[in-house]
């Protein structure tokens, strides 16, 4: 069966009502994109699972999907804004007992026991050409990037209804004339750590909405690769990067190191901080061996706040788990810390990260200032040792 007609039957009720829905959804975006037909996909990540972003109607209408839907392919989904596996009484009763509500509709439908931004960290990974429906902006810039996959800057629903129905329209990214960058920046001097990375993600989205290379990241590495993803992803429409491309049909543009700080100077407030928020998106399991080997023997003297994958935490050794819990850091799982109002829920008005996105979606969600500083920097500054 053609993948056309397969998405034809669907629209009929053929292979079932919830494959009619999503068949119906994608249908319609394949009209208003003029998509070439529709493309198997091999895996999909749904964001819209937060509580604070899709309230009671989210919540009431991912519950009735669950009673007839089942994903078609390995799907993940995205941070939640609340712990719905563990419990913590600093986060409301109400807003516990709905998050679980939206987690559990999810988990029905067949999704990955986990809740991440970062899939590609070892929960959902495609291999390299395979095409995907994936919502999250970081995960989809990093995706097709970096890990050669294909697949559009999906919304919830699209992803949702692709996960159900396991094809999704061949239009965008999955095609690749248009993957190519139309300007290519060279960078002037050498840049490193998640903070200049960010910076320069920054930069890009304020330059154009147009696709872009990048000449001088050549070695760059994950943590980079992943703070210039979520900043691209946050603060431009681009879906993705060329690292190193060739400049023979783009324009080219300079980036002089005056005009990188200058655009840090755009998303870094000068404030002493009250708390410390790392894992926007999620740390990997590399961040955290590198955060256990420079607390080792030390403590925060601020209060400080851990966003990890599960997946990643589960491959630290039992000595390095000792050592970040021994540091006084609260270490989270499942939760968005960029969207689900932290600095309400824990009380603190100013903050340090090492993450441009979690500079913009924390300073518009919450209202307050955010100072940007690697991670190697704010154990420098904000870590004493143990007496």
């Amino acid at each position: 069966m053609s993948v056309n007609k397969y998405v034809e039957d669907a629209l009929k009720g053929e292979h079932g009502e919830a494959e009619r829905i999503a068949a119906k959804v994608l249908m319609a975006i394949s009209k208003a994109s003029k998509s070439e037909g529709f493309i198997k996909i091999t895996s999909a990540h749904i964001s819209g699972v937060n509580y604070y972003n899709i309230g009671d109607a989210g919540l009431e209408l991912l519950n009735d999907i669950s009673k007839v839907a089942r994903f078609a392919v390995p799907t993940s989904i995205n941070p939640c804004g609340a712990p719905v596996l563990e419990n913590d009484a600093t986060f409301s009763k109400e807003l516990v007992e709905k998050q679980r509500v939206i987690y559990n509709a999810f988990m029905k439908m067949g999704a990955k026991n986990s809740c991440t931004c970062v899939p590609y960290d070892g929960l959902n990974v495609p291999k390299k050409g395979e095409h995907v429906s994936w919502a999250e902006s970081s995960a989809v810039v990093y995706g097709n990037s970096v890990m050669g996959i294909y697949t559009n800057k999906e919304g919830g629903i699209s992803a949702l209804a692709a996960a159900i129905l396991g094809f999704t329209p061949n239009y965008g990214m999955h095609l690749d004339e248009n993957r190519k960058p139309q300007k290519v920046i060279r960078l002037s001097f050498e840049i490193k750590g998640a903070v200049q990375f960010g910076a320069l993600g920054y930069f890009i989205g304020k330059l154009t909405k147009e696709i872009v290379g990048i000449k001088g990241i050549r070695t760059a590495n994950k943590e980079e690769l992943k703070a210039l993803s979520a900043s691209v992803g946050t603060y431009g429409p681009q879906p993705m990067f060329v690292i190193e491309p060739e400049t023979k049909d783009a324009e080219v543009i300079t980036l002089e190191e005056n005009q990188l700080k200058e655009a840090l100077s755009k998303i870094n407030d000068d404030v002493q901080p009250q708390a410390i928020v790392l894992g926007c998106p999620l740390l990997s399991v590399e961040e955290m061996k590198k955060l256990a080997y420079l607390v080792q023997g030390k403590h925060f003297n601020l209060p400080a706040y851990v966003f990890v994958d599960r997946i990643s935490f589960s491959k630290l050794a039992d000595e390095e788990k000792e050592a970040l819990a021994d540091s006084g850091l609260k270490i989270y799982f499942d939760i968005c810390p960029s969207l689900s109002y932290l600095p309400e829920t824990f009380g603190y008005t100013s903050v340090v990260s090492n993450s441009a996105k979690h500079y913009f979606y924390t300073k518009h969600q919450s209202k307050i200032n955010v100072r940007l500083m690697d991670v190697e920097e704010i154990v420098d500054k904000y870590v004493k040792m143990n007496v």
